[in-house]
């Protein structure tokens, strides 16, 4: 390489470094204090600043479609008025706790249509709590990062992640809610991080993922649910592609009716069940005492087997678990091409598993 090749790329990582600085200067902070409104600084907000809420109740439902840092520092977020969000504009009484969202058209009556995602948003440090609907609905969104909230008592999902593309939720806690306490689906990119959060006593799977693939699950607490954790394919496309490892999955003895639209029968007593999920590795997780005490179409502490609609799973790997105390241990209904070894169990069908 010639010295004047060298120093044009010299001057042109300087260039972009003096440009990143430029930005990161004319970025601002807006500090949101109790009895004011969260929504009014966050529609002042130019894309890239940070949105400051101190501590405090805010009744107030909040809609983000631009790249920003909304932190709280201890704020509690609660329904009150409805607020002009893009969530609370669907049909339905439900009220959103915080709507996140790209550019979307509709037409027709049918599923909205992306136009542009949006990208970059950060929500930190709040509780959500007490909504009718979803704490956090995320719909179009690219670097979604969720991180050290408690999303609790809502009457849907405690976070709701729909069509989007690297998404990180860390270090959260989902409590009580409706439905399940974590979501990710409609994302065949999802690229997902879900990391270090407690999922406990929701209305459903401590995690869902139907229609996703690629990412990494682990660390993570479910207990109290219906089902710890699920991979969902035919729900209705395919699922897979992760990496389901250091998650501790116990007494997910919840009873749950299931969901009619997504042809979902009751379940409970499930720990981690991979459905029709494919290229999926599950791995040094700790699933201990999910029983058979209620109604399900599925039981054990690992379960693997056909999605709603019949696709087999196909290249997952179950290795290094601890499942005892199940009903069963593991479970696998014999089709597709799955492998197990070196897990500690005591149960299973069928028996040659453990």
């Amino acid at each position: 390489m010639s010295s004047r090749t060298r120093l044009a790329g010299v001057a042109a990582v300087a260039a972009i470094a003096v440009m990143a600085m430029a930005a990161a200067a004319s970025a601002r902070t807006l500090v949101v204090t109790p009895g004011h409104s969260i929504q009014k600084k966050i529609d002042k907000a130019n894309a890239g600043d940070t949105v400051i809420v101190q501590a405090g109740t805010y009744r107030e439902s909040l809609d983000i479609n631009k790249r920003l840092h909304l932190a709280g520092q201890g704020a509690i977020l609660t329904e009150g008025a409805p607020g002009h969000t893009l969530c609370n504009s669907m049909p339905g009484p439900d009220l959103v706790g915080i709507c996140v969202h790209g550019k979307l058209k509709f037409s027709g009556g049918g599923a909205p249509k992306i136009v542009h995602r949006v990208r970059g948003i950060e929500i930190s440090g709040f509780r959500v709590r007490g909504f009718s609907a979803e704490g956090i609905f995320g719909f179009g969104t690219r670097g979604l990062r969720v991180h050290n909230n408690r999303l609790a008592h809502n009457g849907g999902y405690g976070l709701f992640s729909l069509n989007g593309g690297h998404v990180h939720l860390v270090h959260n806690v989902a409590r009580g809610n409706g439905a399940p306490g974590l979501y990710v689906g409609d994302s065949p990119n999802a690229r997902a991080e879900i990391r270090g959060n407690r999922s406990v006593r929701n209305g459903g799977e401590g995690i869902l993922l139907r229609h996703a693939s690629i990412g990494v699950v682990r660390r993570n607490v479910l207990a109290h649910n219906c089902i710890g954790l699920m991979v969902l394919a035919d729900a209705p496309g395919p699922a897979g592609s992760f990496t389901i490892s250091g998650n501790r999955v116990v007494n997910n003895n919840k009873a749950c009716k299931g969901d009619p639209d997504e042809g979902l029968p009751p379940m409970s007593g499930v720990g981690i069940a991979l459905l029709g999920a494919h290229d999926t590795v599950v791995k040094n997780n700790v699933v201990r005492n999910q029983s058979a005490a209620h109604a399900s179409f599925i039981h054990g502490g690992i379960v693997v087997g056909r999605g709603i609609r019949g696709t087999p799973p196909r290249a997952d790997r179950i290795f290094g678990n601890v499942s005892l105390g199940n009903s069963p241990d593991v479970f696998w209904d014999s089709s597709g091409s799955v492998r197990f070894h070196s897990n500690l169990c005591r149960t299973s069908r069928p028996g040659s598993v453990c």
